[in-house]
């Protein structure tokens, strides 16, 4: 174990060490600290298994330093020393978790007797930590287990044969009655709100089969698995004929989409077929992969019912958009692109086949356009390919994307020159300095993809976006620390990191000195 003894006194502290030293079966290194100070700048820097501190210093009390260990979340046993017993001490020592409480002068065999307790005590944690640890993975093991049929039946492991998928459902608990059909959904996971952003796979997971499976009514059925389509994240739940109607589905389906938005400030689309024979499931499978790949700009209430068996889209009218080109009419002709997308993105007809085409399309128009106008001898501002590349690329990320292009592409001689892209982000690091920011953040702030971003950021400023970021956080992290009076943790967390030692070791790397150190030597010069 490392140690770390703290005490005020240095004929006290010294003495202490020896005792601890000789302690060798047990202790492998021994820190020491005259101050609460003192011992929190070792501990932001050292791993320590056990403190021991005197109760009563004059510049903070071993009590304060472990509420300070509590409310930074640091798990260390802490062994008490005092001159006199008292019994408020000993409460409140007791109530913040200490292992042990000692009257000086503390004996050899007594420092031994509560070492020792502190590590059964940290054994015993790490027990109960591998139980836990155990159990979970057992009950996630016949989670898979169970999901495993489930995923095999709709990738068509099973092929058609009815009586093997029947048995396997009961295997699962499922008792297929004979001409009984089922029905798959698909629930997407879209966008993942903040309350649930930052959660464990495994934890949110959990939460989500909960979720779904209570919001169904299939809860403890074992007939949710995850199918991953894409980047998003997608369970298929599978329902059975006779537990209930069409109707009642869809209205819970609603519900669901519904309360995941205002509750977890996370969107999902749930995408339904029709009820079908069980060896009919992995074609219906296919049936909704190709829906939700194909539409975008799904909102957050979409419950999506099959569609890709009707007939395509009526397509635009571009012999009139030429037209428009022509005559220099961009306005108006953007009025009715703008139309007819909405159209086709409330129909849930806007796939990214019919986006492409539409801008493919315009992009053909206006090439031709600006063509003729070259021959005729008129001038012509030809539209940069490079960045019609980068930008085609972004627009399929969202509604607001593509309207960006439309206006970009259309309105190109109208709209002022806008500031620069880099500009732009750096407003945005400077607003959000005190979030985690994202690279979705960042794209949805200036509408541009994230390697397009990360390229042109560099190419202006030298620097990575992420470089950029770490830099403003420590720059304003260092102006906490010597301008104010918030507690490291607080400085950590007001610059955008939850954990503290995270915060400390990065904030290290970065300036050589860690946030206390660095507080006192600038501190120390400003008087």
């Amino acid at each position: 174990m490392k140690v770390l003894l703290v005490d005020d006194e240095k004929l006290a502290l010294d003495g202490l060490r020896m005792v601890t030293e000789v302690q060798k079966d047990l202790v492998d290194q021994v820190f020491t600290a005259s101050s609460a100070a003192e011992a929190k700048k070792i501990l932001e820097e050292e791993v320590i298994d056990v403190v021991v501190t005197d109760i009563e210093m004059p510049l903070g009390s071993g009590l304060s330093l472990l509420r300070w260990l509590r409310e930074e979340k640091i798990d260390i046993e802490c062994i008490f020393q005092t001159c006199h017993e008292s019994f408020a001490f000993a409460r409140e020592a007791l109530s913040l978790g200490s292992s042990d409480y000692l009257v000086k002068p503390v004996q050899e065999e007594e420092i031994r007797e509560a070492l020792i307790k502190a590590r059964n005590n940290m054994e015993h944690k790490l027990r109960l930590k591998n139980d836990a640890v155990h159990e979970s993975t057992l009950k996630q093991y016949q989670g898979v287990m169970k999901s495993v049929f489930l995923t095999e039946l709709l990738r068509g492991k099973f092929g058609a044969d009815r009586e093997k998928i029947r048995e396997n459902f009961a295997a699962q608990g499922v008792e297929l009655k004979d001409g009984e059909r089922v029905l798959l959904l698909s629930v997407s996971v879209a966008r993942i709100g903040k309350a649930m952003d930052g959660w464990e796979k495994d934890i949110y997971d959990f939460a989500m089969r909960n979720v779904i499976g209570e919001s169904l009514n299939i809860a403890g059925k074992n007939r949710i698995c995850q199918t991953n389509v894409g980047t998003d994240i997608n369970y298929a739940v599978f329902l059975l004929e006779g537990e209930v109607g069409k109707d009642r589905i869809r209205e819970e389906c609603r519900q669901l989409i519904r309360w995941m938005h205002n509750e977890f400030d996370t969107d999902i689309q749930i995408y339904m077929a029709g009820f079908v024979e069980p060896e009919e499931l992995p074609l219906q499978f296919e049936k909704l992969r190709q829906m939700q790949q194909d539409i975008i700009w799904k909102d957050s209430f979409c419950l999506c019912e099959g569609r890709l068996g009707n007939e395509g889209p009526k397509g635009p009218n571009y012999q009139a958009w030429e037209v428009l080109i022509r005559k220099g009419r961009q306005e108006e002709l953007l009025s009715q692109v703008e139309k007819y997308v909405d159209r086709m993105a409330g129909d849930m007809e806007m796939t990214r086949p019919v986006l492409q085409s539409l801008l493919a399309g315009l992009h053909a128009l206006i090439v031709k356009n600006e063509r003729e106008r070259a021959e005729q001898g008129l001038d012509v501002r030809r539209m940069d390919e490079k960045e019609y590349s980068d930008r085609f690329q972004a627009a399929f990320a969202s509604r607001e994307n593509a309207d960006d292009f439309l206006r970009w592409m259309l309105l190109r001689d109208e709209v002022q020159e806008e500031r620069s892209v880099v500009d732009q982000l750096k407003e945005f690091i400077d607003n959000n300095i005190n979030k985690e920011i994202t690279r979705k953040m960042l794209e949805d702030a200036v509408h541009l993809n994230r390697d397009y971003l990360n390229r042109l950021f560099k190419k202006e400023t030298g620097v990575s976006l992420a470089e950029y970021i770490v830099e403003k956080k420590m720059e304003t992290a260092k102006e906490l620390l010597v301008m104010t009076d918030l507690s490291v943790g607080e400085v950590g967390y007001w610059v955008g990191y939850e954990n503290f030692s995270y915060f400390s070791r990065y904030f290290k790397k970065i300036t050589g000195d860690s946030p206390a150190s660095y507080r006192q030597k600038y501190k120390e010069s400003d008087l």
